[in-house]
């Protein structure tokens, strides 16, 4: 080790630090030399509850620049009883959005979650490439705010009927190439206006249209209704009829279409799938 160049150190702990930030944190904590050379990826990875966002947002605006540099943010109000505060998420976020390579942002809060999902939408992120959204969450409706966004994850929006309507989503994410929707439940409308997009009918008065760089669409319904009346239940299994049926085929007009068993996704679904996307990022594997 004494024979390296700093330079290659900084390569070695780089690649190395493929965690939440874990193994930044612990090397720093070796040696004055090992803390100088892992200073620039303390911040590189951060995996927050809503609890510990006062106190990392203090510490980032005390940071210089050079060292706060976060590519990697995971943010969750599930694991506390503490409630997002808003004007806390949004300061780290504009701290941190010029740099992130991924965000994932779980809110279990309707009150405090949609809010901040909405002004996520309308916030620049000049060089994310992999976002999870999990909550109530709005649509995006400004162009151009993920220009380099490859894969998006929307969860917990039981009918989100309209998303592919308006044609915001082709705009804000332009580069957008694999579309992850979960949580849907009674969802026959939105099943319907999929289905319109993805077969390209132009006929309606608000057709359906997918993003034009799209290539991979997955679907899954939440858990199936064990309780309500008859008719959410009958809604319920038109929309699963629905999505079946439209799944039929593997790939419909150049786009590979999936339907994934009906399950409750959860902040430790989101998380894994968080970290399986920063091991991409890291050692670049752009697919």
């Amino acid at each position: 080790m004494n024979t390296l160049p700093p330079e290659l150190h900084s390569v070695i702990f780089s690649l190395s630090c493929t965690d939440a930030g874990y193994t930044s944190r612990s090397l720093s904590q070796v040696s004055t030399y090992f803390r100088e050379i892992a200073a620039p990826l303390l911040y590189r990875t951060l995996s927050l509850s809503a609890r510990q966002l006062h106190a990392l947002v203090e510490k980032l605006e005390k940071t210089s620049p050079r060292l706060r540099h976060v590519h990697h943010l995971f943010v969750t109000d599930a694991e506390s009883k503490v409630p997002f505060d808003t004007k806390t998420v949004l300061r780290l976020l504009s701290l941190t959005s010029p740099t992130l390579t991924t965000f994932a942002l779980v809110s279990t809060n309707p009150q405090t979650g949609v809010p901040i999902l909405g002004r996520i939408f309308r916030m620049s992120f000049p060089s994310l490439k992999e976002l999870w959204v999990s909550g109530y969450y709005p649509f995006p409706t400004s162009p151009s705010m993920f220009p380099s966004l490859k894969r998006l994850h929307l969860n917990g929006n039981r009918n989100p009927h309209g998303l592919l309507q308006t044609g915001n989503l082709d705009e804000s994410c332009p580069s957008l190439s694999h579309l992850y929707i979960s949580g849907l439940s009674m969802a026959v409308t939105f099943a319907l206006e999929l289905e319109s997009a993805l077969n390209t009918d132009a006929s309606s008065l608000f057709p359906s249209t997918l993003p034009s760089s799209l290539k991979s669409v997955v679907v899954q319904a939440g858990l199936a209704l064990d309780q309500g009346g008859k008719t959410a239940k009958l809604k319920d299994e038109l929309m699963e009829l629905h999505l079946v049926r439209m799944m039929s085929a593997p790939v419909v007009n150049g786009v590979a279409v999936s339907l994934l068993p009906r399950k409750a996704v959860g902040v430790e679904e989101v998380r894994g799938e968080w970290l399986d996307a920063l091991c991409r990022d890291i050692v670049g594997d752009d697919r």
